[in-house]
């Protein structure tokens, strides 16, 4: 923002929140309450994504008692309020998980890229949901199989996922590439 550019550092850690940071100070002069009060909407939204969520699997009072668990849950508020990624952390879970069950009914291969953009950016904020997405893609390839969607399509399906994904991380990779020497979407720190 400050005009230097990207340095090697800006990959020691994860990509999305100090790039995230960097896009919120660019349009507010450097306000860190900016960067906050965004986080704690982006908490709001996680709220009813978890409403969504708990209303879809066990019905309607569920889901309304698991978005204000959500509301009054403590560190999430803390960490909300926080310059951290924490609260991005808890987004994307929310809404990848909303986005496996969708993908698993809809079957459309727009879905599927939809998901693999989402994810490459829950990694990049937090690379530990990588496991997650391999066992979701997993679990998406079974359902879909057992509907009987036949081997192409299942497979065309993976591949516009991983399509997703890879517009999301290639690019990452490239610019820590350039920066680094390493080319990886996975921060320094492992």
């Amino acid at each position: 923002v400050g005009g230097e550019g990207l340095t090697p550092d800006f990959f020691w850690q994860q990509f999305f929140y100090p790039f995230f940071l960097s896009v919120v100070y660019l349009f507010t002069s450097g306000s860190v309450v900016s960067a906050r009060v965004i986080q704690l909407l982006l908490g709001a939204v996680t709220c009813v994504l978890t409403y969504r969520l708990g209303a879809k699997l066990f019905g309607r009072p569920a889901g309304i008692l698991a978005g204000f668990m959500v509301a009054l849950y403590g560190p999430l508020i803390f960490f909300e309020a926080e310059l951290l990624a924490s609260g991005w952390a808890a987004f994307w879970a929310m809404l990848l998980i909303l986005l496996f069950l969708a993908t698993a009914k809809k079957k459309s291969v727009w879905m599927c890229v939809v998901l693999g953009l989402c994810g490459a950016m829950g990694v990049i904020t937090r690379p530990n949901f990588i496991p997650f997405l391999a066992a979701g893609g997993a679990w998406l390839a079974v359902v879909w199989l057992r509907g009987h969607l036949g081997p192409k399509r299942v497979t065309l399906r993976l591949l516009g996922m991983a399509a997703g994904f890879l517009a999301v991380t290639v690019p990452v990779a490239s610019q820590n590439y350039r920066l680094t020497g390493s080319f990886t979407f996975l921060p320094a720190t492992g």
